[in-house]
């Protein structure tokens, strides 16, 4: 007799009941509990040849299935359909999820083709990181209570976008204070921030040939002979942030016969 546990058979995408018809002492078993949520209704079923089948229902315990778990079962296959896309968000967020996870140093994502994935922790205490997690709201499972091999994993669930976000951002909290702390230090100085904003103007990206050069351009529109070296020297004195203004000022400066409005000037350099 070959049992085969199809628990997680939806997330899957496979199963083995095509085989059946092949195999007379095949058995999958399934459940209601991961695809339709009814995990404490304790309710599923086996498929396998008619004689097995007809064995296992002649030893079963009587009304092994009570009417609530009947009831629910009933109406989850009825809904089967609306319930999966339910299954297939959680499969989108479990496959972002384990993207995600491959990018920390201290996490070891497994293959998985269930609702979860496991990991390995390296480099840190995994008990210290489901604590740590835990007070941050996120539930994580810990194996290493139940002693063999997997003293130092976790195992994260799939959920909710939303859930996904809130791990990411306390697995970041979690990697600035065992690798970090002076960052972590500093983050807690300043959990209020929502973001940082950098002027890379000039500064860390190079916009010579994107907006000096529209500067030009947009001057040579209008008849002034710019350089960049007229630009240089503007943004010098200060008070030059504005490129629009900038470029006005520019072509005015440089006497041109009826000079354009700031609008026209930034229309023209918008175009650009």
């Amino acid at each position: 007799l070959v049992v085969i546990d199809e628990a997680y058979a939806d997330f899957a995408g496979v199963s083995a009941d095509a085989l059946l018809s092949e195999f007379p002492n095949l058995v999958v078993c399934r459940t209601f509990s991961k695809w339709a949520g009814l995990a404490g209704l304790r309710c599923g079923y086996a498929l396998g040849h008619v004689d097995l089948i007809e064995r296992m229902l002649a030893i079963k315990q009587p009304y092994n299935v009570n009417v609530a778990a009947e009831a629910m079962a009933r109406a989850a296959l009825k809904h089967r359909d609306k319930i999966l896309v339910t299954v297939r968000s959680l499969m989108t967020e479990r496959d972002k999820t384990i993207a995600f996870l491959k990018e920390y140093r201290f996490l070891q994502p497994h293959p998985t083709h269930s609702n979860f994935v496991l990991c390995d922790v390296v480099g840190a205490d995994a008990a210290a990181m489901q604590q740590f997690l835990r007070e941050k709201g996120v539930l994580v499972r810990y194996f290493g209570t139940q002693g063999g091999q997997l003293q130092n994993n976790i195992r994260i669930s799939a959920g909710r976008p939303v859930d996904t976000e809130r791990l990411l951002t306390a697995l970041r909290e979690f990697e600035a204070l065992r690798f970090f702390p002076a960052a972590f230090t500093a983050l807690q100085q300043h959990r209020s921030v929502e973001c940082i904003l950098f002027d890379v103007d000039g500064v860390i990206v190079d916009v010579s040939k994107s907006f000096r050069q529209a500067i030009l351009d947009t001057a040579a529109h209008f008849g002034a002979a710019v350089t960049p070296q007229d630009i240089q020297n503007a943004k010098a004195k200060g008070g030059a942030n504005n490129d629009w203004k900038l470029t006005h000022t520019l072509i005015v400066d440089k006497g041109v016969k009826d000079p354009p409005t700031l609008e026209k000037v930034t229309e023209k350099f918008e175009e650009l």
